[in-house]
């Protein structure tokens, strides 16, 4: 690990650019994990059409991310990289000379998140209903409301999962984050 870090440090060198483009990209393909298994999507999709859809976003992944990761290679300076601040909202405001476009990703960003925390929910309440199909949890979870069919108990499970998760924590956003982040691993 030191020897990887020390060669990302000397990134005005060949390799340490290399090596800055290839853990750029292997952090994006752990963005690709939760796609792959989600119960909800595999359910929907027809069958021998679900290798083609990862094979796409494997494809978009790889066009994507590397020219992204130069960009900030370029554009933004390695102790602000190393810093753990929030890169790609450097890089927008490096590029964007000014907040702008900083702004822009940020709140890119926080609609990303909510887009996350919805499929989250979709996904729980696809898994809940599927549980309560196989008579594992009590038929109780699939009740709905009237006029939009939400099944307002695995939503409420699922609130109440993750606010005990959060006070677990202490309601820490780093040890959430932290958390957040060995699960996918």
């Amino acid at each position: 690990w030191q020897l990887g870090m020390a060669s990302l440090r000397a990134s005005s060198t060949g390799k340490g650019v290399s090596r800055a483009v290839f853990d750029g990209v292997c952090v994006a393909f752990v963005g690709l994990t939760g796609f792959e298994c989600s119960p909800s999507y595999i359910n929907q999709v027809k069958p021998g059409e679900f290798p083609k859809a990862l094979r796409n976003l494997h494809i978009i992944v790889l066009l994507t991310e590397a020219p992204l990761m130069l960009l900030v290679l370029a554009l933004v300076p390695m102790d602000a990289i190393l810093g753990g601040s929030n890169v790609l909202a450097l890089l927008g405001q490096v590029a964007g000379r000014g907040a702008w476009l900083k702004l822009f990703v940020v709140v890119d960003a926080c609609l990303v998140l909510c887009g996350g925390i919805i499929t989250g929910i979709v996904a729980f309440c696809g898994l809940v209903d599927t549980l309560c199909d196989d008579r594992v949890v009590p038929r109780a979870l699939q009740r709905r409301l009237p006029k939009t069919g939400a099944t307002y108990p695995s939503i409420a499970l699922f609130l109440a999962l993750t606010l005990i998760m959060s006070a677990t924590c202490s309601f820490s956003l780093t040890t959430l984050s932290s958390v957040f982040s060995v699960s996918f691993l």
